[in-house]
């Protein structure tokens, strides 16, 4: 048996452990968005949120050419800007 060195244990297209962070934060975005729009009060706030969260997604999915995970997030962020453009008139 060999040992296993460092570039054994990355697939390939895989990025460093620093896109780890992109992902958790907009996970962690995405769940406080929902739980703010769950509450029926904090709509506009819940749909910031998603909008931070999405530019998080969008700048994980760009460089991991993830482009399913980018139109999706775009779209999402799209749609939110026209929701709050609505709610606010």
């Amino acid at each position: 048996m060999t040992a296993q060195t460092k570039t054994d244990s990355l697939h390939v297209g895989e990025l460093p452990k620093s896109g780890n962070t992109l992902e958790w934060i907009a996970t962690t975005l995405s769940f406080i968005g929902a739980f703010l729009n769950s509450t029926g009060n904090h709509f506009v706030s819940a749909m910031v949120v998603w909008i931070i969260a999405n530019c998080f997604w969008i700048a994980y999915a760009i460089p991991r050419k993830q482009w399913g995970l980018f139109t999706t997030q775009l779209g999402f962020c799209l749609i939110q800007i026209y929701g709050i453009s609505h709610f606010i008139k």
